[in-house]
């Protein structure tokens, strides 16, 4: 009970502290121009990483020794820690910004400095729950703790996926509400990426036992539910009864 309090005497802390900065324009004022370099000044000091991308300056071994898809993104890929991706953004330091999601989007403020959403990619087009458990320790367990520590995984897996459509689908809503314009991105580019994982997959897989299992059961998996999710399903939402439902 004691931690429950401290916990929520913390959170109201916070709480004041966030709001304060966010809605103070008193408070903002001082954070305008604050540690600031120029980017010839960050040359001359030869700044690096987060301060020398926040100076402008486009150095960043991700962005000149860039590995997978982003070899092929056709663009200058720079990595900037999320709390500084809308900042970046606003001040021009970086053109555009990815995350995945409408609700990631909406979390890390991109909706408030830029108001077009490009969607569809093979870029990142899924999100894993990924559970990684010791298989010396898991297979040391009960027979009774193995099939909970298994099956509370499948249930995890599952409301996840769930709440992640509900959330995702409550913020696109907010979003079309604010005036952000969604655009699907070009055919032309998507088939760019794919012949990009091309190339990524025939390098990944010359001396990468593991990464050809994985890719092997991915394709094997593909080439299953593909022909039967093709012909028996119907897209759910299917865009026709969704056009002729009763409005509420």
């Amino acid at each position: 009970q004691q931690c429950l309090e401290r916990l929520e005497a913390a959170y109201r802390d916070v709480e004041n502290a966030v709001n304060l900065l966010w809605n103070s324009a008193s408070v903002q004022a001082r954070f305008e121009n604050t540690g600031a370099v120029p980017r010839e000044v960050g040359l001359a000091l030869g700044l690096v990483g987060p301060a020398a991308r926040a100076s402008g300056i486009e150095c960043d071994v991700r962005q000149d020794f860039p590995t997978g898809i982003f070899q092929f993104a056709g663009a200058s890929v720079i990595s900037i820690a999320g709390a500084d991706v809308a900042s970046s953004l606003d001040r021009g330091v970086i053109d555009a910004a990815e995350f995945n999601n409408t609700t990631s989007d909406t979390a890390y403020g991109l909706p408030d400095v830029r108001k077009i959403c490009m969607t569809q990619s093979y870029h990142q087009p899924s999100e894993i729950l990924a559970i990684d458990l010791n298989k010396t320790k898991f297979e040391s367990m009960p027979k009774d703790l193995q099939s909970i520590m298994k099956w509370s995984i499948i249930a995890a897996s599952a409301d996840g996926e769930w709440n992640q459509m509900a959330k995702n689908a409550d913020d696109y809503a907010k979003l079309l509400a604010r005036g952000i314009k969604f655009i699907v991105t070009p055919q032309s580019v998507r088939d760019n990426q794919l012949k990009a994982w091309d190339t990524v997959n025939a390098a990944e897989s010359k001396d990468n036992p593991e990464y050809v299992a994985i890719l092997k059961s991915q394709k094997a998996w593909a080439e299953k539910v593909f022909p039967w999710a093709d012909t028996i399903n119907i897209r759910t939402p299917d865009p026709v009864s969704y056009a002729a439902r009763p409005k509420v």
